[in-house]
């Protein structure tokens, strides 16, 4: 998995019709670049999606048992199976779901 460079600017992201113009390139560029797919973030390093997958995540040290998510709000597609899976979350295992857009999680926090 690599990381798209510089800040994924996918116009039409939130429209289904034409989202995939854009995670077409971003695709190409992860594989040209040998990964299978790439992060994509705003200018500012804030984690939206990858080209064909949303992303979402658990602190390790997080107690509140909280699942994490980019926001909505956010220049991504935010489609029926991560709608899916956030509802399952909250009703099935009692998770709090995070909706991530002011840049709280950037790539830079990222740690192995």
């Amino acid at each position: 998995l690599g990381l798209y460079p510089g800040g994924a600017m996918i116009p039409f992201a939130q429209a289904k019709t034409l989202a995939h113009l854009g995670r077409f390139l971003v695709m190409h560029n992860a594989t040209s670049m040998g990964y299978d797919d790439a992060v994509c973030t705003t200018e500012k390093g804030v984690i939206l999606e990858t080209a064909f997958a949303n992303l979402f995540w658990r602190s390790r040290s997080d107690k509140q048992q909280r699942l994490f998510t980019p926001s909505r709000d956010l220049l991504l597609y935010f489609g029926s199976s991560l709608q899916c899976l956030l509802e399952t979350a909250q009703r099935d295992l009692q998770l709090t779901v995070v909706l991530q857009a002011n840049g709280s999680w950037a790539v830079d926090d990222a740690s192995p």
